[in-house]
């Protein structure tokens, strides 16, 4: 149960900042944004007020003060304004992350939010839009992307009218060996704890045919604790989701569960031999499918229980759509007396990756959806009201920011509306992860790393039911879970967890980064300075696992995740290859790798991170289909011109051989084999390649065209999903490269990329391969040199 308490005052400290940094306050329209400027500057800060939409400069920015505006809702999270001003607040955060782990690194740099509620966020009570509480979850999430950044949460009373008191409140807290989250108002300076509690005499106040409509109901976790809630007390249930009313399955389909096997009946019985789909299309079209399987199963089993079970198709993002539907089920169903909103998506990336898209559609989900419900049933004598958050709104998760900060919304939320609804049980449950639901095979590894233990899927739907049961007795704001011991140490002062290492690994091996000794690392240079290439850091990532367990074959990688590059300034860097204990999962095995190295000031960092995967034996590939759609047109520039008007590559990374054409989908290519790795550098760790880098980093090469040719940006990695290997090693004679754009979005491109051999046969696939446009970095490309000379 999530509890306020209060804080002794804090001591007086120094602001670690990068010498010359500069220092953002975003302009909240009162006094106070200015009196903290004020108050940075008598500290020899160089600091000015800027709009959240700031369109400055970073490459100075050392640390930034986001500043909540004070709203008034007249309603619960009801105003457009707080909207706005959230979505700003990520992308200010998006546009400033490199800028401040470079500044971290060089001395120091500070993220802080502050929101404007109660000074307890929304514990203690007011009436400030609880909206603005999401601001918490941004700097929680980038406690765990942003090493070595002091990142604050911060809560001022909306009523402290003091604004040099309040600023000077803001900034020592700045400076103190404090808890991430801190509540401040003129009288008392207070934290969040939480404390062990258990359920005990649950019995609700609804009844036996109480309608209770439920988002979200109808698939995943959020079924299973709805079966739960039918076998307990057995109301009406509602279930609103966004997948079309459940049709009868085809009887080509019935009883078929095996995958691959109802993707070969999808091809011969929805699409004539003259079609062939793209894969992405014949994966939706699975999807659709298995969705309306589920669908009708859970229909089902609810059914089974004795309750009535109404299901409506609505997209709860639309106020208007749910008004409509909640008015069919007053007058066809009953009163409702109950909501449960569980619905939600996620979209994952990094906080710098993120787009409006990406968070527009988490938060309109769990936001906007809660919106819609709450205005239609406004006058409606709700007996309950069950809110599902995630405990990424407690703790912050790498890669979630607006997932955190939506869900951070709905717990605010919660306070407010226990405070309007007295007679009404609200509760928001920041659910620790199920097994099952949205963990899938990665998701689950994080968690695993942390010691947070997963939900059975039973255990938590009946946790739910006890939780509604609590009737007006309960806690409003809980956690549901097990390990939290550890996401705890995130609201550590930083020194204790600056870095998201994992402890457990041991070095393998060690490098340092001489380009004399490196000279792959002279044909690999941007701004003037080496950068080590993603493609090595997998080979060396690859050997790392395989160092402590000869006879295994490598098969692949799993949620590779580059954070930090490497960059070869006027010292020569060490980087460390660390690995852990292998692990069975199913027929292959697991380890996982991390790539460290060292900042300024000496602490580690974490560079690059996967799970890389080994096999007794190596599976044979999949079936390889030549593309027949692709729409392909000649590249207008010869590979030449490519690598001297658009590319950086030296000539040790001139992989590219042939365009063979490049068109929406995608771009396919013909790429060369790397030389032997002695020809690369001195005293290789193998006199032979195990995932050749030259291929590996064609791929990425045909990613900066493409991406370049379709929005005239370049682009770098961030991340890769999964890697496939199905041979010892690369031929010789080079492969045939094709890579197939899956999503592209303003600052981003996800593809699919695939090597074939010259016989037609699937070398290795690389799937969800992410890289980051940014047409800043057209310039840095071409202004690239070959071959640089180290003084």
């Amino acid at each position: 149960v999530l509890k306020c308490v209060d804080l002794p005052e804090s001591d007086e400290g120094h602001i670690e900042i990068a010498p010359g940094a500069e220092l953002w306050v975003t302009d909240d329209g009162t006094d106070l944004a200015p009196a903290i400027v004020r108050e940075l500057q008598t500290r020899g800060c160089d600091a000015r007020v800027v709009p959240i939409s700031s369109e400055s400069e970073t490459a100075r920015l050392g640390g930034i003060v986001c500043l909540g505006p004070v709203v008034e809702a007249v309603q619960p999270c009801w105003d457009e304004r707080s909207d706005r001003f959230m979505a700003d607040a990520l992308q200010l955060a998006c546009k400033s992350a490199r800028a401040l782990m470079d500044a971290a690194t060089k001395g120091g740099a500070f993220f802080a939010t502050v929101s404007r509620m109660d000074g307890g966020f929304g514990l203690v009570g007011g009436t400030a839009d609880p909206t603005i509480g999401g601001l918490a979850g941004l700097a929680k999430t980038a406690s765990h992307e942003w090493p070595g950044v002091l990142c604050r949460a911060l809560d001022v009373s909306a009523t402290w009218s003091d604004a040099n008191a309040a600023a000077a409140a803001i900034v020592r807290e700045l400076t103190a060996q404090s808890p991430m989250e801190v509540g401040l108002d003129r009288l008392a300076r207070r934290g969040l704890e939480l404390a062990d509690d258990g359920v005990r005499n649950a019995k609700s106040s609804l009844r036996e045919g109480d309608v209770v409509v439920v988002t979200g109901g109808a698939r995943g976790v959020t079924a299973a604790a709805t079966l739960a809630l039918a076998k307990r007390i057995k109301p009406t249930l509602v279930l609103l989701g966004r997948t079309p009313g459940p049709t009868d399955e085809p009887e080509w389909l019935v009883g078929v569960t095996d995958e691959a096997q109802i993707k070969r009946r999808i091809l011969s019985r929805q699409y004539a031999a003259s079609e062939r789909p793209s894969p992405a299309q014949l994966e939706s079209a699975f999807r659709r499918h298995m969705a309306n399987r589920e669908v009708l199963e859970n229909l089902r089993r609810l059914e089974s229980t004795g309750v009535q079970v109404v299901y409506q198709s609505v997209d709860v993002r639309q106020p208007a759509a749910v008004r409509a539907v909640l008015g069919e089920v007053r007058a066809n169903v009953g009163p409702i007396r109950g909501i449960i909103h569980a619905a939600g998506v996620l979209e994952d990336r990094r906080i710098e990756d993120k787009s409006v898209d990406q968070f527009r559609l988490v938060w309109e989900t769990k936001v906007g959806g809660l919106r819609s419900l709450l205005d239609a049933t406004r006058r409606d004598e709700l007996k309950l009201i069950c809110l599902f958050s995630s405990v990424s709104a407690r703790f912050g998760n790498a890669g979630q920011a607006n997932y955190a900060m939506a869900n951070e919304v709905l717990n605010k939320t919660a306070h407010r509306l226990a405070a309007s609804r007295p007679d009404c049980r609200v509760v928001s449950i920041n659910w620790g992860p199920w097994d099952g639901g949205m963990v899938g095979p990665e998701l689950r590894r994080v968690f695993e790393k942390r010691g947070v233990g997963l939900i059975p899927v039973e255990v938590g739907a009946e946790c739910m039911v006890d939780e509604v049961c609590l009737a007006d007795r309960g806690a409003i704001e809980v956690v549901i879970g097990a390990g939290f011991e550890s996401e705890q140490e995130a609201d550590a002062p930083p020194a204790a967890a600056r870095q998201s290492l994992n402890e457990s690994l041991t070095v393998a091996f060690e490098r340092e980064l001489d380009p004399d000794r490196h000279s792959f690392l002279n044909s690999h240079v941007l701004r003037g300075r080496p950068v080590l290439p993603l493609a090595i850091s997998m080979e060396w990532m690859a050997h790392a696992a395989l160092h402590s367990n000869p006879g295994l074959k490598f098969h692949g990688f799993d949620g590779f995740r580059l954070f930090k590059g490497v960059v070869v300034g006027d010292r020569i860097p060490a980087i460390r290859l660390a690995a852990g204990r292998i692990r069975r999962s199913d027929t292959v095995y697991l380890v996982d790798v991390e790539l460290r190295g060292a900042d300024a000031a000496g602490r580690e960092v974490l560079h690059a991170g996967t799970t890389v995967v080994l096999a007794d034996a190596l599976p044979p590939p999949p079936a390889f289909e030549t593309p027949s759609d692709w729409d392909l047109q000649p590249y207008e520039r010869s590979v030449e011109s490519a690598y001297r008007e658009v590319l950086f590559h030296g000539s040790h990374f001139h992989g590219i051989e042939s365009v063979t054409g490049i068109g929406n989908r995608g771009i396919i290519a013909r790429g060369r084999a790397a030389p032997p790795p002695a020809q690369w550098m001195q005293e290789p760790i193998r006199s032979g390649w195990i995932c050749d880098p030259l291929s590996l980093d064609s791929a990425f090469q045909l990613a900066i065209l493409w991406c370049h040719r379709h929005s005239g940006a370049v682009s770098l990695p961030s991340k890769l999903e999964s890697y496939r290997q199905y041979v010892p090693a690369f031929p010789r004679d080079g492969v045939e490269i094709l890579l197939e754009v899956a999503d592209v979005a303003a600052n981003r491109m996800r593809c699919d990329v695939t090597y074939v051999s010259r016989d037609g046969k699937i070398v290795a696939r690389m799937g969800g391969y992410e890289c980051t446009m940014d047409a800043s970095l057209n310039a840095a490309f071409r202004s690239a040199p070959a071959v640089v000379a180290r003084a």
